[in-house]
């Protein structure tokens, strides 16, 4: 993610939002008692880019948000809804990737909400693999159209690949 991955929705951010959310950055540096290349690494950007968030001249584009989101949440939730107020959005647009409580039932979500957890979950697991977020794109739509077309539902999927990888490690 770089400084020139902005989209162009991100200017509907009005003046006192940006304010708000330069803000909130600067107290959760100070909180945190980190610096700005530190915040930097902790959400996967330069420290360049950080600087240019920090200012509100970058804004994370809407694919990137739900992890933004998620990273600030769990470091200072206030940033992490002055982000999404500076955006136009709630914490709520962003329900699903935020962390859950264990046996929280799920509501439905709406197509907006749903892209945003799906990119989100899509940048999450390419982090983890240590691979693009475009690499892993066709691959995880091929998965899932599989799935969708033998009437296998995620929470099935779920649980049998946590018993594959169980199975693998006992071997």
């Amino acid at each position: 993610m770089t400084a020139g991955d902005s989209d162009q929705e991100n200017d509907v951010a009005t003046i006192e939002e940006r304010r708000t959310l330069q803000a909130a950055l600067r107290a959760c540096r100070t909180r945190l008692r980190v610096t700005q290349e530190e915040l930097a690494d902790a959400l996967g950007i330069s420290r360049k880019t950080y600087v240019l968030f920090e200012s509100c001249r970058w804004l994370p584009s809407a694919r990137e948000r739900g992890h933004f989101v998620k990273e600030l949440h769990g470091l200072d939730p206030a940033a992490a809804a002055a982000l999404v107020a500076a955006v136009g959005e709630t914490l709520e647009d962003h329900v699903m990737t935020l962390p859950s409580a264990a046996g929280t039932v799920v509501k439905p979500i709406d197509a907006k909400q749903a892209k945003l957890v799906f990119h989100a979950a899509l940048y999450e697991t390419a982090e983890e693999l240590e691979m693009a977020p475009k690499d892993l794109r066709p691959i995880a739509a091929g998965l899932l159209a599989k799935l969708a077309d033998s009437g296998i539902t995620l929470a099935q999927a779920a649980t049998l690949a946590k018993s594959a990888g169980t199975a693998r490690k006992k071997e």
